[in-house]
């Protein structure tokens, strides 16, 4: 239980940390992004359902994700 909340709660503080550098011109943001919202959907069940919902809402979205796993799968 313990582990889940620590890595819950650096997975969102990674996220908000690559949103805050997001828009300087060093190129850290969106890594830093990804690398939390990963964390945070291989910790929480609930989280992933929620992110899985929102993607399936967006097609564009929808099909970066499917892409990207796609790619992912061949490596």
């Amino acid at each position: 239980m313990v582990k889940k909340t620590l890595l819950l709660s650096s997975g969102g503080l990674i996220f908000l940390i690559g949103m805050i550098t997001f828009p300087m011109p060093v190129p850290i943001g969106l890594p830093l992004m990804i690398i939390g919202m990963t964390i945070m959907l291989r910790t929480s069940p609930t989280a992933r359902k929620k992110f899985i919902k929102l993607a399936r809402r967006n097609p564009h979205t929808h099909k970066v994700w499917r892409r990207a796993r796609s790619y992912r799968k061949r490596q």
